[in-house]
């Protein structure tokens, strides 16, 4: 049979001079290509489109693990809650008339996208889910640029979990997760977006319908240090339009308060010794805060802060004794709740000590009580990260495992009211909840009205 001329060429002798030759040239092209790359990566034009191509095929690698690590964060991988699925009551239906409403945000392990659902937990039953187009949002987003999230890679639909939404009184949603921040009405079509900046963590509201959130500035504006990396976290302040109202530094405040320590002073530099995760406004003056306040939750320093916009002063802070902790609540003109996640971070991996908890801090008498630890703890309740609570007025407790997939109410005993469990129907495994949120009855109703009497196209 004779060769073809492919079988030729490919079996043909090669000098070995030749083979030496296309090694030198393959190790000169690797070191142009990394030195164009690094050219182009700092901002330099000389390069042209192949400056660009280089940038580009340099990222792929980067693109694939952050691909990776997206899906790996949102399917929990901690065999916990074995049986457990979907919500579980304790109460028959229609008995509890103060239950109350649930916007639940969760990541769903079937269809591979973040839902956010109103549910009423007196008739236990859903009223309303929205699925926001999150890949319309962020093709749309033309203004933003982070170095920490690329949006394609980070935060698409089936990569994005919403976080902490904000229901409106027209049915409409408030959304963001490390990302920019969008408003989509009820049959989920987008009425603004702001990609000013990279929004993320908790989303609050104050008496005049402003929302406060953390941000970022990027590149940062504090001095020494990585202008690529350092995690420069704002308070943030955006009017219900959607214009961004105010933008503070809060490294650069703690350096103008006179605490550089709590920035540059760790035996080892960090790029996130901050790490703002609460803004939550004050709504009433009292003896100890004006309205208008803001507290702060910086869980790198176990800090809980009072912050004054008005005249740009820390008025108050705590460190401890909650540890890495989340979401601050006014209880009342003298009392705070802090969500404790009780982890930290300088073991061989992060570990939760014990179980997460509830602290109420009263101010009148500096004083600290944790009325749910006995329930908690024989919940095996843990978060490492994320988490948060609301004590609502007839004395329960809703409290959010975000690591584990689950969301739980306790009666003012430590009974357990209902419980959620994100588990998927399909491969088994749970899957994230995104910081949902409880609503009164009142308001709840109200929402579940005006969503009623919305018919989507």
């Amino acid at each position: 049979m004779s060769e073809s001329r492919f079988e030729r060429i490919m079996f043909s002798r090669v000098p070995v001079w030749l083979v030496g030759l296309l090694g030198v040239l393959a190790l000169l092209a690797m070191v142009a290509f990394g030195n164009i790359a690094i050219h182009a990566y700092k901002g330099g034009k000389k390069a042209g489109v192949l400056g660009d191509a280089a940038m580009a095929l340099s990222t792929i690698p980067e693109f694939l693990q952050r691909f990776q690590n997206a899906t790996d964060y949102l399917r929990i991988s901690v065999p916990a809650h074995q049986g457990k699925a979907g919500f579980a009551f304790n109460y028959a239906a229609g008995s509890r008339p103060d239950a109350g409403y649930l916007l639940l945000t969760r990541y769903d392990g079937d269809d591979l996208r973040s839902y956010v659902e109103l549910w009423d937990l007196n008739a236990q039953s859903k009223l309303h889910t929205w699925a926001p187009p999150v890949d319309e949002i962020n093709a749309q987003s033309v203004d933003f640029e982070s170095p920490e999230i690329d949006l394609i890679a980070d935060q698409s639909l089936g990569r994005m979990i919403l976080r902490h939404p904000v229901v409106m009184p027209d049915g409409s949603i408030v959304i963001k997760s490390r990302s920019p921040l969008s408003r989509v009405d009820a049959c989920n079509r987008i009425m603004w977006i702001n990609d000013d900046v990279l929004f993320h963590h908790a989303t609050e509201q104050d008496s005049a319908g402003n929302f406060w959130l953390a941000s970022k500035f990027e590149p940062p504006v504090v001095p020494m240090v990585d202008p690529e990396n350092f995690k420069d976290d704002a308070i943030t302040q955006v009017s219900p339009d959607g214009e961004l109202l105010l933008q503070r530094s809060v490294a650069e405040l703690l350096l103008k308060a006179g605490q550089p320590e709590m920035v540059y002073g760790t035996a080892a530099y960090l790029d996130d010794p901050v790490h703002l995760n609460d803004v939550q406004p004050v709504l009433a003056d009292g003896p100890f805060w004006k309205k208008g306040d803001v507290f702060l939750s910086l869980r790198n320093t176990s800090t809980v802060m009072l912050y004054r916009p008005s005249t740009d002063q820390i008025i108050w802070q705590k460190r401890g004794p909650w540890s890495m902790q989340h979401d601050v609540d006014v209880l009342d003109d003298h009392r705070i709740s802090v969500f404790d996640n009780h982890s930290y971070e300088y073991f061989r991996f992060p570990r939760v000590d014990g179980h997460s908890d509830v602290v109420i801090y009263d101010f009148a008498t500096d004083t600290v009580s944790r009325p749910w630890a006995d329930a908690l703890a024989g919940l095996e309740f843990q978060t490492v990260t994320e988490g948060l609570q609301t004590v609502r007025p007839n004395g329960s407790l809703f409290v959010e495992e975000q690591n584990l997939g689950r969301i739980l109410e306790l009666d003012a005993k430590g009974g357990v009211n209902w419980e959620f469990v994100n588990r998927s129907k399909g491969d088994g495994y749970l899957y994230r909840v995104g910081w949902s949120r409880m609503l009164e009855p009142e308001q709840g109703a109200a929402i579940a009205k005006t969503l009623a009497g919305i018919t989507c196209p």
